[in-house]
């Protein structure tokens, strides 16, 4: 799925994921994608949602490990973050700092304009 102002590629995991495989299936999945690579650039930032706390921060140092091992043809890695309810800023490559400054008008051009964007992918 394309068509970020900014550069910013969101992939469809849905053909490659699977929320019963084990570990290791997850880091293959993350870093081969059926031989999917995508824009490289500074890498990709991988978010993790559904867990237990303590098993999304072993998953999430896993991530980490296996993108230090530096395999041929492997994805880079640039982040892997716990998701959280704040706003992630695509350009600044960080949860946005301040989004209580979004008025609800604000908010929902957003939505809005994100959602012609998904439609135009």
């Amino acid at each position: 799925m394309e068509g970020s102002e900014h550069g910013a590629e969101v992939v469809d995991l849905l053909s490659h994921y699977s929320g019963h495989g084990d570990q290791q299936k997850h880091l293959d999945n993350i870093f081969e994608l059926g031989g999917y690579k995508g824009r490289q650039g500074g890498g990709t930032t991988v978010f993790i949602n559904h867990g237990e706390p303590g098993s999304k921060e072993t998953f999430r140092a896993k991530i980490m490990e296996r993108n230090r091992e530096k395999r041929p043809g492997q994805r880079k890695v640039a982040k892997a973050l716990i998701a959280n309810d704040d706003w992630f800023d695509l350009d600044a490559g960080d949860y946005a700092q301040d989004t209580r400054s979004l008025t609800k008008q604000e908010l929902q051009e957003e939505i809005e304009r994100l959602q012609k964007l998904l439609q135009t992918a």
